[in-house]
């Protein structure tokens, strides 16, 4: 069990300052039984100041009062100053001016002389356990605020009354105000409908959250934004709900992008329904997808009847050869210019028609569908 122990405690290593060598040399033997690796024991500030970096200690252990031209509570500030190390006193019951200076050191502990064994090691132990516990918080607050301030997305912490506690860059930016502004301001101003902050209140506050809450924003100038707000509770040290944490998110351009696709997909589906010619929708594999009334009444099927056939089927045996050279010619070309096909109707019988192949493709290029518009030109012959 104490192998384990030493095992545990041997990288923390303690600057020893005392003045008096053999309390100093009692401490150090103690502390060291104990499996912390102790420094010598320096009996003056200028001396510890020294050595510190060469020793780079876990924690400092120092009198508060030492002979030389430094007293501990100055090698404190000192080493304050420079390294981010826990200091406890050891002291001897002093007056009161002398404790408060030191209480303004900030430190982590103080141990009575003589120091009775349990009490410094309980000191030492808790003094370097509650310091990890602040380098951890310190780290973890930083990356919060790294989080929050260099986010593109508008990220607030608002109050349960209504008013913004903080808010990133992004955020400003997106509504216009400055920091002291929007800290003044009642939020529900930002708010189209000012009712919709109550509404949005009551869905964080029954489901602990919400996720893309759509809401019309408005910025210090007065234009609307359609937004996205994702957000959840956020509690005080005792639980209670303080307020909320948030992000937002302006989808306006995105909301015209699709407004104008969806405008235009109407624009295309009249186009296509209400086309004088027959047309075809097959995918690259030649599979009718989709198609107009016109082309199913030229073959005589019901368009039930006509989704998913092979293109093939609708062809007459002597041109089925070069239809296949075209369907491959097309993966290869965006467009193929009019050429005559005979195709075949429900009943056999066939028509003479003009065909006009289109590959349409995504974004990247990849091929969706194969368009193909089709005249009947048998009342030409």
């Amino acid at each position: 069990m104490k192998s384990q122990q030493n095992k545990r405690k041997g990288s923390n290593r303690i600057l020893l300052v005392e003045d008096e060598a053999i309390v100093g040399s009692d401490i150090k033997q103690l502390l060291e039984y104990r499996g912390f690796f102790v420094s010598d024991v320096f009996p003056t500030g200028e001396e510890a100041l020294k050595k510190i970096d060469s020793f780079k200690p876990d924690l400092v252990l120092l009198d508060i009062k030492l002979a030389g031209r430094m007293d501990g509570i100055e090698t404190a500030r000192a080493i304050q100053g420079e390294y981010d190390v826990p200091v406890v006193y050891l002291t001897a019951m002093g007056d009161e001016q002398t404790f408060q200076r030191a209480k303004s050191t900030g430190p982590f502990g103080y141990i009575y002389k003589p120091a009775e064994d349990k009490d410094l090691v309980t000191t030492v132990e808790t003094a370097l356990y509650k310091h990890h516990i602040q380098k951890e918080l310190s780290a973890s607050e930083q990356k919060f605020r790294n989080l929050f301030e260099l986010s593109k997305e508008a990220i607030y912490i608002s109050t349960k009354k209504r008013y913004i506690q903080d808010a990133n860059p992004a955020f400003l930016e997106m509504f216009g105000y400055s920091s002291d502004e929007l800290k003044k301001y009642d939020v529900k101003g930002l708010y189209k409908d000012p009712d919709d902050r109550e509404k949005i209140q009551r869905k964080i506050e029954s489901k602990g959250f919400i996720k893309d809450y759509p809401v019309s924003l408005k910025t210090k100038s007065g234009s609307l934004m359609d937004c996205l707000i994702t957000a959840t509770i956020w509690r005080d040290a005792s639980g209670k709900i303080s307020g909320y944490q948030g992000f937002i998110r302006d989808i306006t351009e995105q909301k015209r992008i699709q407004e104008k696709l969806k405008e235009s997909e109407r624009k295309y589906r009249a186009l296509f329904e209400y086309s004088n010619d027959a047309v075809f929708l097959m995918s690259p594999e030649g599979l009718q997808i989709d198609f107009n009334q016109k082309a199913a009444d030229l073959l005589g099927y019901t368009r039930e009847e006509l989704k998913g056939k092979r293109f093939r089927d609708l062809i007459a045996e002597s041109e089925q050869k070069n239809a296949f050279g075209k369907l491959e010619e097309i993966k290869k070309k965006k467009s193929i210019p009019v050429y005559k096909r005979t195709i075949i109707k429900k009943d056999g019988t066939t028509v003479p028609v003009e065909v006009n192949l289109s590959l349409i493709s995504d974004s990247k290029g990849n091929p969706l569908f194969i368009q193909s518009i089709v005249r009947d030109v048998s009342q030409k012959h």
